[in-house]
Formats: C-alpha cells, structure tokens, sequence
C-alpha cells in the first residue's frame, strides 16, 4: 500500500512534465508543417540569346551580359554567335533566321550588329507570330525572320526607365537599351510598356539580293563563310533544275580574281576527293562551294557580300 501510494506521488508530479512535453511536440509539428519549402532552382529561368558582331576579344560581350543580369540575374543566356563579319547586317540577318528556328515560343533574343548605331535609325522590339521576341536596331536585320516567323507587333524601345541606368552612350545600344530591356521584358515587362508601336511597313529591309539567271548563267551573293571555309550563297535548291548531283560546273567568283572553277555538283562533302573544289546544297537548303577538308573560300578568295556566278 505504502508502495503505491509513492507511485500515485510520483505519476501526479511527472504529469506536468508529460503534458508540456506533449504540447511542445505538438507545436512543433505544426511548425515544421506550415513551414515554406525551399525552391529546387530559380524561380525564372526564361533564355535570352544573343547575336552580335562583337567577337569574344573585347570588353562589349561581357558587358552586355552584366548588363543583362543587373536587371535579372534569373535568365538563362544563351550565345548564338559572335562572329558575324562586322557591319553585315545581311549575313546577320541569315545567321539569326537559322538559329531562331530551333527555338521555342516566348524565347528572346538581342541581336546587335548595328553600324548605325547612335543615328536615326529605330531601336525596336519585334514580336513574331512564332511568338518570340527580338530586340535590336531597326536597319533590316529581322528581313528574313519575318518572312519565316510573321509580323504579330513591334514596338520603338523609347521609355529610358528600362535602359540602363548609367549615362547612355551614343555607340554603346547593346548594352545600354537592348539588353536591358530584354531582361525587363523576362522580368514581365510587357511589349507597350516600352514606347510606342511601330507599324510592318516602317521596318527596313536588309537588302538582300535575289539570285538572277542569264540563259545558263547563275549570278548570285556570298551570304556567309562558315568555319570550315565552306561558301554558302543566296541560291535556294529550287532555283533551278540544272544545278542536280553530279552536274559539272564552272564557278567565278569575288572581286579581286575572274579565275574560273572547274567543280562539280555532289550529295556529301565526302564525295569530293581530299582537297577538291565542289559544290552542294547544305542542311539550310542553300548552294554552297566546298573543299573537301580545306577552304573554298581561301581558294576562290572571296567573302561575304561578294558576287558569284555558277554556270552548268
């Protein structure tokens, strides 16, 4: 008797404990309950490609990129090229229509190759019916887009609350307007809010020169040389039925050299001994001369912009 009535006193003395210890687990579950889970990355992903002439050997690419993640450090940015031949907003133009293809809708892009900047000339915002986005100079570089993707809108970048904050430079748009302005609109920034709309008949073509036909005579462009010396012009594979696999031509080609080619039309690069001139269509479904394993263009001396005939 005398022994659990010591038992009853010690169970009596020890409830309080139980109790505090029972609200205490309680409390903390519902802590641990409500608590906010942590994000498995950043919240916005949403990529900004970019297309320039500045090349990767001084200051303006990296520059721009700060830029860009001043205003939104959560963008995911992508280099399409640097290496467009300065000035030629043709071939600018031919490279930005290949790589956007490949791009899903809601994808923006800056596209700076832009000799006039600091004129008169337009910085805009252009959106596709593809519905992507396109920052950059208004002097034709979006020709071929368009073509490809529609026209659904554009926009003159002219409200300076999303340029940069810095003094704006006269010679300096990428960094100063285009870039910026990108990251505010994956910021969620929408199309008006930047000026004012710009109608399809004000934006500038790049002047691109279609191919012409003299009886059997093709006279055509250089449109770009790729990094294999490959010579790729503006003549589509439809152009004409003559130019077929195994077609013998003669090719003239640039300003500084009338040497005339002697080559022939093949299906692969391959097909072509070691260090043979040929020609065929590439995978953007354009004739191109090529050297097996060496340089058309070191061998017909041209670049682009230059003149090319290709005759049967």
């Amino acid at each position: 008797m005398q022994a659990f009535d010591w038992y009853r006193r010690g169970l009596v003395l020890m409830l309080p404990a139980i109790w505090l210890a029972a609200i205490g687990l309680g409390l903390g579950a519902c802590t641990q309950a409500s608590a906010p889970q942590p994000t498995s990355g950043p919240v916005n992903l949403r990529p900004i490609c970019l297309l320039t002439d500045y090349g990767i050997s001084d200051p303006y690419l990296p520059q721009l990129k700060g830029a860009i993640l001043t205003v939104n450090p959560n963008v995911n940015l992508v280099d399409l090229t640097h290496s467009v031949t300065p000035f030629q907003t043709r071939e600018g133009s031919f490279l930005l229509n290949l790589a956007a293809q490949e791009f899903p809708a809601g994808t923006i892009f800056v596209v700076v190759v832009d000799p006039g900047v600091g004129t008169s000339r337009l910085p805009i915002l252009l959106k596709t019916e593809a519905g992507k986005f396109y920052f950059g100079p208004n002097n034709g570089i979006f020709t071929r887009l368009i073509q490809r993707e529609g026209f659904a809108g554009a926009w003159r970048l002219q409200n300076t609350k999303y340029f940069r904050e810095q003094t704006l430079s006269a010679t300096f748009h990428g960094r100063d307007i285009f870039g910026p302005c990108a990251a505010h609109l994956a910021a969620g920034v929408s199309p008006e809010q930047f000026g004012p709309s710009v109608p399809r008949s004000a934006l500038l073509s790049d002047g691109t020169r279609m191919p012409s036909a003299t009886g059997q005579s093709i006279t055509a462009e250089v449109l770009h040389v790729d990094h294999y010396g490959n010579v790729i012009t503006n003549i589509p594979r439809d152009f004409s039925p003559s130019l077929q696999d195994g077609v013998l031509l003669r090719v003239v080609a640039g300003t500084a050299s009338q040497t005339m080619h002697h080559t022939k039309m093949v299906r692969t690069y391959d097909d072509l001994m070691q260090g043979h001139i040929g020609a065929l269509y590439g995978s953007n479904g354009l004739l191109e001369i090529c050297v097996n394993r060496g340089s058309a263009a070191e061998v017909l001396k041209v670049k682009v912009g230059d003149p090319i005939v290709v005759r049967p």
